[in-house]
C-alpha cells in the first residue's frame, strides 16, 4: 500500500530535499501512529522532516469535502507557504 511508503527507509533515502507533513488527527488511512512512525523513520534516514497534525478528518482541506475544516486549512496553508518560501527563496 502506499502507506507503506511512508516507512520504507530504502524509499525514503532518495528523498533529497525538506519533507513538510500535513496530517490530520482523525484521518483513519494514515493514522497519527503511522505518521510518528514516518517521522522516527525519515529521521533515522537522516531527512528533513516537520509534521503538522491538525484536529481534523481526512481531506479537511478539500472544500467539497462535508468535513471541510476552515480554520486548519488556513493554518495549513499558512505552513506550505512559510515552508516554500524558507526552501525555495534561494
Amino acid at each position: 500500500s502506499s502507506s507503506k511508503n511512508l516507512t520504507d527507509q530504502a524509499k525514503l533515502k532518495g528523498l533529497n530535499g525538506p519533507v513538510l507533513g500535513i496530517f490530520a488527527v482523525r484521518d483513519g488511512w494514515i493514522t497519527p501512529a503511522k505518521v510518528k512512525e514516518f517521522e522516527v523513520t525519515m529521521k533515522k534516514a537522516s531527512k528533513r522532516i516537520t509534521v503538522k497534525m491538525y484536529d481534523a478528518d481526512h481531506a479537511f482541506a478539500n472544500p467539497s469535502n462535508p468535513k471541510f475544516d476552515k480554520t486548519a486549512t488556513a493554518d495549513a496553508h499558512k505552513h506550505v507557504v512559510e515552508f516554500l518560501k524558507k526552501y525555495l527563496a534561494s
